[in-house]
């Protein structure tokens, strides 16, 4: 079985693939958050993330994993005013295992 692994950027290109560009600064921490049905809690708890590694002082990234969602955890994951945060999806739920091993294939420096 092959899954493509999409980032997207808005709603309106969720069925786009985009190449993955790799943010040019040193990530000294990679947060993978894999998330099933996380529509209604998402945006509030990367919020509430996104604050709370602010005040770490390191250079970090949040990578979101949709595993299959067919809710609004996507839309509101991009939501997030935060160039740390990037969102990737694949259509069919395959399981947390899989969203963290994408997630950390995802992740700079890894």
């Amino acid at each position: 079985m092959s899954i493509e692994v999409v980032k997207t950027t808005t709603v309106d290109q969720m069925d786009e693939v985009v190449p993955q560009p790799k943010p040019a600064a040193m990530v000294e921490l990679s947060v993978v958050v894999p998330a099933y049905r996380e529509g209604r809690r998402i945006f509030g708890n990367l919020t509430r993330l996104v604050s709370e590694l602010d005040k770490l002082n390191v250079s970090y990234e949040v990578v979101v994993v949709s595993d299959g969602n067919t809710d609004s955890t996507v839309r509101e994951a991009q939501r997030v005013l935060s160039p740390a945060v990037r969102v990737f999806r694949y259509p069919m739920n395959i399981g947390k295992g899989f969203a963290l091993t994408c997630g950390v294939d995802q992740s700079v420096d890894r």
